[in-house]
């Protein structure tokens, strides 16, 4: 998730740079090649498939806690109409 923030703040930034700095056209070529590159060691295959297992833990998880939340519930309003 962090390296999901930094790349947006780097495409910020040389997006930022290129428009106030006038550069020149090899040198944004340039960027775009490292950009392109970044994003692709960022997202490979492992590393999506990774995301996405945390992601189905996490809703694993959710679920549970919510379940556990929703049977004390149930068990106060019982105990407090009986």
């Amino acid at each position: 998730m962090a390296k999901l923030g930094l790349l947006f703040i780097v495409i910020f930034c040389i997006v930022q740079i290129t428009l106030a700095a006038r550069l020149r056209r090899d040198v944004v070529e340039e960027g775009v090649q490292t950009l392109k590159k970044t994003i692709t060691d960022t997202f490979t295959k492992e590393n999506v498939d990774t995301f996405f297992d945390k992601l189905s833990q996490l809703g694993d998880m959710f679920k549970e806690k919510a379940g556990e939340l929703g049977d004390t519930i149930k068990s106060k309003v019982n105990e407090a109409t009986n």
